[in-house]
Protein backbone atom coordinates (compact mmCIF):
# COMPACT_ATOMS: atom_id res chain seq x y z
CA UNK A 1 0.00 0.00 0.00
CA UNK A 2 2.64 2.43 1.01
CA UNK A 3 4.36 1.56 -2.61
CA UNK A 4 1.60 2.14 -4.51
CA UNK A 5 1.18 5.63 -2.67
CA UNK A 6 4.97 6.31 -3.66
CA UNK A 7 4.03 5.07 -7.23
CA UNK A 8 0.50 6.53 -7.89
CA UNK A 9 1.98 10.15 -8.26
CA UNK A 10 4.74 9.42 -10.45
CA UNK A 11 2.70 7.16 -12.79
CA UNK A 12 0.04 10.34 -12.87
CA UNK A 13 2.59 12.33 -13.74
CA UNK A 14 3.94 10.73 -16.43
CA UNK A 15 0.52 10.04 -17.78
CA UNK A 16 -0.21 13.83 -17.97
CA UNK A 17 3.58 14.51 -19.42
CA UNK A 18 2.49 11.97 -21.68
CA UNK A 19 -1.06 13.49 -22.49
CA UNK A 20 0.91 16.41 -22.89
CA UNK A 21 2.90 15.26 -25.83
CA UNK A 22 -0.06 13.69 -27.50
CA UNK A 23 -1.75 17.07 -27.50
CA UNK A 24 1.28 18.89 -28.74
CA UNK A 25 1.91 16.63 -31.46
CA UNK A 26 -1.37 16.81 -32.56
CA UNK A 27 -0.41 20.06 -34.36
CA UNK A 28 1.62 19.74 -37.54
CA UNK A 29 5.08 21.88 -37.56
CA UNK A 30 4.03 23.67 -40.40
CA UNK A 31 0.57 24.65 -42.14
CA UNK A 32 0.25 25.18 -45.64
CA UNK A 33 -1.44 28.46 -46.79
CA UNK A 34 -2.02 29.08 -50.90
CA UNK A 35 -2.32 32.60 -52.25
CA UNK A 36 -3.20 32.71 -56.08
CA UNK A 37 -1.14 36.51 -55.83
CA UNK A 38 1.92 37.79 -54.60
CA UNK A 39 2.83 39.39 -50.76
CA UNK A 40 2.24 43.08 -51.76
CA UNK A 41 -0.84 43.35 -52.81
CA UNK A 42 -3.76 43.98 -50.79
CA UNK A 43 -4.71 40.56 -50.82
CA UNK A 44 -1.38 39.50 -50.04
CA UNK A 45 -1.00 41.35 -46.88
CA UNK A 46 -4.82 40.25 -46.06
CA UNK A 47 -3.23 36.30 -45.82
CA UNK A 48 0.05 38.22 -44.07
CA UNK A 49 -1.85 39.21 -41.54
CA UNK A 50 -4.00 36.16 -40.84
CA UNK A 51 -1.50 33.98 -40.69
CA UNK A 52 0.52 36.22 -38.23
CA UNK A 53 -2.77 36.81 -36.08
CA UNK A 54 -3.10 32.67 -35.98
CA UNK A 55 0.25 32.51 -34.87
CA UNK A 56 -0.10 34.84 -32.08
CA UNK A 57 -3.48 33.94 -31.06
CA UNK A 58 -2.51 30.50 -30.96
CA UNK A 59 0.35 31.10 -29.12
CA UNK A 60 2.69 29.39 -31.93
CA UNK A 61 0.67 26.11 -31.83
CA UNK A 62 -0.29 26.92 -35.65
CA UNK A 63 2.17 28.24 -37.65
CA UNK A 64 1.30 28.55 -41.07
CA UNK A 65 3.80 29.30 -43.80
CA UNK A 66 2.07 31.14 -47.23
CA UNK A 67 3.29 29.51 -50.53
CA UNK A 68 3.01 32.85 -52.65
CA UNK A 69 2.11 33.05 -56.55
CA UNK A 70 0.19 29.48 -56.78
CA UNK A 71 3.18 28.00 -56.27
CA UNK A 72 1.09 25.13 -54.50
CA UNK A 73 -1.32 24.74 -57.81
CA UNK A 74 1.35 25.65 -60.66
CA UNK A 75 -0.52 28.63 -61.23
CA UNK A 76 -3.53 25.82 -62.16
CA UNK A 77 -6.70 28.19 -60.34
CA UNK A 78 -8.94 25.83 -60.88
CA UNK A 79 -7.37 23.29 -59.06
CA UNK A 80 -7.35 24.79 -56.10
CA UNK A 81 -10.44 22.90 -54.64
CA UNK A 82 -9.09 19.68 -55.13
CA UNK A 83 -5.01 20.63 -53.86
CA UNK A 84 -7.69 21.69 -50.72
CA UNK A 85 -9.61 18.55 -51.01
CA UNK A 86 -6.85 16.40 -50.99
CA UNK A 87 -4.66 17.99 -48.56
CA UNK A 88 -1.88 19.22 -49.99
CA UNK A 89 -3.32 22.84 -49.27
CA UNK A 90 -4.13 22.97 -45.27
CA UNK A 91 -5.48 27.05 -45.55
CA UNK A 92 -6.35 29.30 -48.11
CA UNK A 93 -7.35 33.12 -49.01
CA UNK A 94 -8.92 33.00 -52.28
CA UNK A 95 -11.94 33.46 -54.60
CA UNK A 96 -15.52 32.15 -55.22
CA UNK A 97 -14.29 32.12 -58.99
CA UNK A 98 -11.60 29.32 -58.27
CA UNK A 99 -14.39 27.34 -56.86
CA UNK A 100 -17.03 27.36 -59.25
CA UNK A 101 -16.27 24.86 -61.87
CA UNK A 102 -16.61 22.51 -58.95
CA UNK A 103 -19.34 24.13 -56.83
CA UNK A 104 -21.65 25.78 -59.59
CA UNK A 105 -23.58 27.65 -57.01
CA UNK A 106 -20.57 29.88 -55.76
CA UNK A 107 -21.19 31.73 -59.80
CA UNK A 108 -24.04 33.20 -58.23
CA UNK A 109 -20.66 36.33 -57.49
CA UNK A 110 -20.21 36.22 -60.80
CA UNK A 111 -23.88 36.48 -62.57
CA UNK A 112 -23.11 39.59 -64.33
CA UNK A 113 -24.44 43.23 -63.03
CA UNK A 114 -26.24 40.75 -60.17
CA UNK A 115 -25.02 42.74 -57.18
CA UNK A 116 -24.06 46.50 -58.92
CA UNK A 117 -27.84 46.60 -59.98
CA UNK A 118 -28.28 47.54 -56.58
CA UNK A 119 -28.61 51.30 -54.89
CA UNK A 120 -25.88 50.20 -53.02
CA UNK A 121 -23.40 47.32 -54.33
CA UNK A 122 -21.28 47.33 -50.97
CA UNK A 123 -24.41 46.72 -48.49
CA UNK A 124 -25.85 44.57 -51.30
CA UNK A 125 -22.70 41.91 -51.19
CA UNK A 126 -22.60 41.94 -47.66
CA UNK A 127 -25.79 41.32 -46.98
CA UNK A 128 -25.05 37.82 -49.48
CA UNK A 129 -21.90 37.10 -47.59
CA UNK A 130 -23.03 37.55 -44.15
CA UNK A 131 -26.58 36.41 -44.54
CA UNK A 132 -28.23 33.18 -45.76
CA UNK A 133 -26.68 32.95 -49.21
CA UNK A 134 -23.12 32.87 -47.76
CA UNK A 135 -24.30 30.23 -45.07
CA UNK A 136 -25.86 28.18 -47.75
CA UNK A 137 -22.66 28.37 -49.72
CA UNK A 138 -20.19 27.42 -46.72
CA UNK A 139 -22.24 24.20 -46.27
CA UNK A 140 -22.06 22.96 -49.64
CA UNK A 141 -18.08 23.49 -49.55
CA UNK A 142 -17.96 21.51 -46.69
CA UNK A 143 -20.10 18.99 -47.65
CA UNK A 144 -19.45 18.70 -50.95
CA UNK A 145 -15.64 20.07 -51.30
CA UNK A 146 -14.40 18.97 -48.14
CA UNK A 147 -13.38 22.67 -47.52
CA UNK A 148 -14.39 24.60 -44.63
CA UNK A 149 -14.89 28.73 -44.99
CA UNK A 150 -13.48 30.42 -42.00
CA UNK A 151 -14.77 33.86 -42.82
CA UNK A 152 -15.89 35.75 -45.93
CA UNK A 153 -14.36 38.59 -46.95
CA UNK A 154 -13.77 40.98 -50.43
CA UNK A 155 -11.20 42.20 -52.66
CA UNK A 156 -13.34 44.37 -55.06
CA UNK A 157 -16.04 44.87 -57.82
CA UNK A 158 -14.30 43.86 -61.13
CA UNK A 159 -14.10 46.25 -63.49
CA UNK A 160 -12.75 46.07 -66.99
CA UNK A 161 -9.31 47.66 -68.30
CA UNK A 162 -8.19 47.39 -71.72
CA UNK A 163 -5.52 49.44 -74.10
CA UNK A 164 -5.46 52.94 -75.56
CA UNK A 165 -5.32 51.49 -79.05
CA UNK A 166 -9.18 50.80 -78.87
CA UNK A 167 -12.03 53.25 -78.29
CA UNK A 168 -13.95 53.55 -75.08
CA UNK A 169 -16.35 50.78 -74.22
CA UNK A 170 -19.66 51.77 -73.51
CA UNK A 171 -21.82 49.67 -75.11
CA UNK A 172 -21.85 45.71 -75.64
CA UNK A 173 -21.16 47.16 -79.78
CA UNK A 174 -18.15 47.95 -78.27
CA UNK A 175 -16.53 44.97 -77.08
CA UNK A 176 -17.26 43.50 -81.14
CA UNK A 177 -13.99 40.94 -81.43
CA UNK A 178 -12.10 42.15 -78.50
CA UNK A 179 -9.61 39.70 -77.45
CA UNK A 180 -10.53 39.50 -72.93
CA UNK A 181 -8.59 37.59 -70.91
CA UNK A 182 -10.53 36.04 -67.64
CA UNK A 183 -10.33 33.62 -65.39
CA UNK A 184 -11.36 30.27 -65.80
CA UNK A 185 -14.97 30.45 -65.25
CA UNK A 186 -17.70 28.86 -67.86
CA UNK A 187 -19.93 31.79 -66.82
CA UNK A 188 -17.25 34.38 -67.65
CA UNK A 189 -16.60 32.82 -71.00
CA UNK A 190 -20.45 33.02 -71.75
CA UNK A 191 -20.93 36.80 -70.29
CA UNK A 192 -18.27 38.08 -72.83
CA UNK A 193 -19.29 36.12 -75.56
CA UNK A 194 -22.97 36.89 -75.47
CA UNK A 195 -21.13 40.52 -75.20
CA UNK A 196 -19.63 40.29 -78.73
CA UNK A 197 -16.27 39.85 -77.18
CA UNK A 198 -13.40 36.65 -77.77
CA UNK A 199 -12.82 35.41 -73.82
CA UNK A 200 -9.67 33.88 -73.53
CA UNK A 201 -8.49 31.60 -70.54
CA UNK A 202 -5.09 32.74 -69.00
CA UNK A 203 -3.39 31.86 -65.66
CA UNK A 204 -2.66 34.58 -63.80
CA UNK A 205 0.96 34.15 -63.26
CA UNK A 206 0.81 34.51 -67.14
CA UNK A 207 -1.72 37.03 -67.76
CA UNK A 208 0.27 40.38 -66.86
CA UNK A 209 2.77 39.16 -69.72
CA UNK A 210 -0.15 38.98 -72.31
CA UNK A 211 -1.02 42.36 -71.26
CA UNK A 212 2.12 43.68 -71.52
CA UNK A 213 3.00 42.20 -75.18
CA UNK A 214 -0.39 43.02 -76.65
CA UNK A 215 -1.45 39.38 -76.75
CA UNK A 216 -4.79 40.34 -75.26
CA UNK A 217 -6.78 43.63 -75.73
CA UNK A 218 -8.18 44.30 -72.08
CA UNK A 219 -9.20 42.22 -69.09
CA UNK A 220 -10.86 42.49 -65.51
CA UNK A 221 -10.01 42.70 -62.64
CA UNK A 222 -10.58 44.63 -58.76
CA UNK A 223 -9.00 48.45 -58.92
CA UNK A 224 -6.45 47.23 -55.74
CA UNK A 225 -5.13 44.39 -58.53
CA UNK A 226 -4.91 47.01 -61.40
CA UNK A 227 -2.90 48.57 -58.97
CA UNK A 228 -0.40 46.50 -57.00
CA UNK A 229 -0.13 44.52 -60.43
CA UNK A 230 0.85 48.13 -62.04
CA UNK A 231 -1.34 46.73 -65.03
CA UNK A 232 -1.74 50.74 -65.73
CA UNK A 233 1.49 50.22 -67.47
CA UNK A 234 0.01 48.87 -70.44
CA UNK A 235 -4.11 49.53 -69.94
CA UNK A 236 -4.88 53.59 -70.18
CA UNK A 237 -8.50 52.67 -70.47
CA UNK A 238 -11.23 51.60 -67.82
CA UNK A 239 -14.46 51.04 -67.68
CA UNK A 240 -16.22 51.27 -64.42
CA UNK A 241 -19.26 48.99 -64.46
CA UNK A 242 -18.62 46.41 -61.49
CA UNK A 243 -19.91 43.16 -63.59
CA UNK A 244 -19.10 40.94 -60.61
CA UNK A 245 -17.22 40.51 -57.49
CA UNK A 246 -16.23 37.14 -56.78
CA UNK A 247 -16.23 36.88 -52.70
CA UNK A 248 -13.23 35.91 -50.97
CA UNK A 249 -12.87 33.89 -48.09
CA UNK A 250 -10.30 32.60 -45.84
CA UNK A 251 -10.79 28.68 -45.83
CA UNK A 252 -9.01 25.13 -44.62
CA UNK A 253 -9.16 21.21 -45.23
CA UNK A 254 -12.06 19.64 -43.02
CA UNK A 255 -9.86 17.79 -41.57
CA UNK A 256 -7.23 19.62 -40.45
CA UNK A 257 -9.67 21.87 -38.84
CA UNK A 258 -11.55 19.04 -37.34
CA UNK A 259 -7.96 18.71 -35.49
CA UNK A 260 -8.67 21.66 -34.27
CA UNK A 261 -10.20 21.85 -30.21
CA UNK A 262 -12.70 24.55 -30.45
CA UNK A 263 -10.45 26.35 -28.66
CA UNK A 264 -8.02 27.01 -30.92
CA UNK A 265 -11.12 27.27 -34.07
CA UNK A 266 -11.98 30.36 -31.74
CA UNK A 267 -8.56 31.91 -32.39
CA UNK A 268 -8.33 31.08 -35.94
CA UNK A 269 -11.77 32.53 -36.22
CA UNK A 270 -10.92 36.08 -34.43
CA UNK A 271 -7.63 36.03 -36.87
CA UNK A 272 -9.80 35.68 -40.37
CA UNK A 273 -12.62 38.29 -38.64
CA UNK A 274 -10.01 40.59 -38.04
CA UNK A 275 -7.73 40.36 -40.94
CA UNK A 276 -11.05 40.00 -43.83
CA UNK A 277 -12.43 43.36 -42.25
CA UNK A 278 -9.22 45.32 -42.99
CA UNK A 279 -9.36 43.56 -46.37
CA UNK A 280 -12.97 44.63 -47.51
CA UNK A 281 -11.72 47.77 -46.04
CA UNK A 282 -9.10 49.11 -48.28
CA UNK A 283 -10.58 47.48 -50.93
CA UNK A 284 -13.53 50.33 -50.42
CA UNK A 285 -11.63 53.12 -49.95
CA UNK A 286 -12.43 56.36 -51.86
CA UNK A 287 -15.20 53.87 -53.47
CA UNK A 288 -17.77 53.69 -50.73
CA UNK A 289 -20.00 55.49 -48.13
CA UNK A 290 -16.62 56.05 -45.86
CA UNK A 291 -17.03 52.78 -44.38
CA UNK A 292 -13.74 51.46 -45.36
CA UNK A 293 -12.20 54.71 -44.08
CA UNK A 294 -13.86 54.25 -40.69
CA UNK A 295 -13.13 51.09 -40.28
CA UNK A 296 -9.61 51.00 -40.35
CA UNK A 297 -9.26 54.50 -38.31
CA UNK A 298 -11.16 52.59 -35.77
CA UNK A 299 -8.96 49.86 -35.60
CA UNK A 300 -5.86 52.03 -35.90
CA UNK A 301 -4.66 51.14 -38.98
CA UNK A 302 -5.18 54.38 -41.10
CA UNK A 303 -3.71 55.02 -43.33
CA UNK A 304 -3.12 52.11 -44.94
CA UNK A 305 0.71 51.46 -46.75
CA UNK A 306 -0.15 53.72 -50.39
CA UNK A 307 1.60 51.34 -52.29
CA UNK A 308 -1.39 49.00 -51.01
CA UNK A 309 -4.30 51.00 -50.84
CA UNK A 310 -4.68 54.93 -51.45
CA UNK A 311 -6.65 57.03 -50.06
CA UNK A 312 -8.32 57.60 -53.43
CA UNK A 313 -8.20 55.31 -56.41
CA UNK A 314 -9.62 57.66 -58.89
CA UNK A 315 -6.79 59.98 -58.43
CA UNK A 316 -4.43 57.59 -58.41
CA UNK A 317 -5.16 55.81 -61.62
CA UNK A 318 -5.32 59.79 -63.31
CA UNK A 319 -2.24 60.44 -61.94
CA UNK A 320 -0.96 57.12 -63.58
CA UNK A 321 -2.52 58.59 -67.12
CA UNK A 322 -5.73 56.07 -66.99
CA UNK A 323 -8.70 57.40 -68.61
CA UNK A 324 -11.72 55.65 -66.45
CA UNK A 325 -15.41 55.58 -68.24
CA UNK A 326 -18.03 55.82 -66.30
CA UNK A 327 -21.53 54.31 -67.73
CA UNK A 328 -24.72 56.32 -67.96
CA UNK A 329 -28.20 54.28 -66.79
CA UNK A 330 -28.74 53.98 -70.32
CA UNK A 331 -25.51 52.38 -70.99
CA UNK A 332 -25.49 49.81 -67.84
CA UNK A 333 -28.92 48.93 -68.92
CA UNK A 334 -27.76 48.17 -72.13
CA UNK A 335 -24.70 46.01 -71.25
CA UNK A 336 -27.88 44.29 -68.73
CA UNK A 337 -29.92 43.54 -71.81
CA UNK A 338 -27.47 42.02 -73.52
CA UNK A 339 -26.33 39.44 -71.05
CA UNK A 340 -30.26 38.16 -70.50
CA UNK A 341 -29.61 35.05 -71.99
CA UNK A 342 -26.25 34.15 -69.71
CA UNK A 343 -29.31 34.41 -66.90
CA UNK A 344 -31.80 32.02 -68.53
CA UNK A 345 -28.74 29.59 -68.79
CA UNK A 346 -26.80 29.67 -65.35
CA UNK A 347 -29.80 30.27 -62.52
CA UNK A 348 -30.68 26.64 -63.28
CA UNK A 349 -27.04 25.63 -62.49
CA UNK A 350 -26.36 27.86 -59.58
CA UNK A 351 -29.32 27.27 -58.13
CA UNK A 352 -32.85 28.86 -58.53
CA UNK A 353 -33.56 28.87 -55.22
CA UNK A 354 -29.96 30.49 -53.83
CA UNK A 355 -30.68 32.89 -56.66
CA UNK A 356 -34.48 34.19 -54.94
CA UNK A 357 -32.63 33.99 -51.27
CA UNK A 358 -29.95 36.48 -52.73
CA UNK A 359 -32.36 39.02 -54.27
CA UNK A 360 -34.23 38.62 -51.00
CA UNK A 361 -31.13 39.58 -49.26
CA UNK A 362 -30.03 42.51 -51.27
CA UNK A 363 -33.68 44.08 -51.58
CA UNK A 364 -33.70 44.05 -48.18
CA UNK A 365 -30.85 46.65 -47.56
CA UNK A 366 -31.34 48.06 -50.65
Amino acid sequence: MKLWKKIAPIALALFVSAMSASAEAAFKSEYKMHVNVGENTAWGQAALMFANKVNDYTGGKVNIKIYWSAQLISGKQASELMFIRNGTIDFSLTGTSNFASVIPSFDIFNLPFFISNNRDKFKAFDALIFGKTGETLANIAHDTGGTTIIQWTENGFRELHYSEKHSAILTPEDMKGLKIRYVSSPLYQDTYQSLGANPMVINWNEALQAFQQGLVDGGENSYSILMNYKIYEFHKQMTEWSYAVPAMFYCVNNAVWDSFDDDVKGQIKKAASEAGDWLRAVSRLGLDDGWGEQYLKSVGLFPPDPEIAPLSIYEFMEEKGVKINRLTQEQYAAFQKAVEPVYEKWIPRIGPEIVETARKEMAAVN
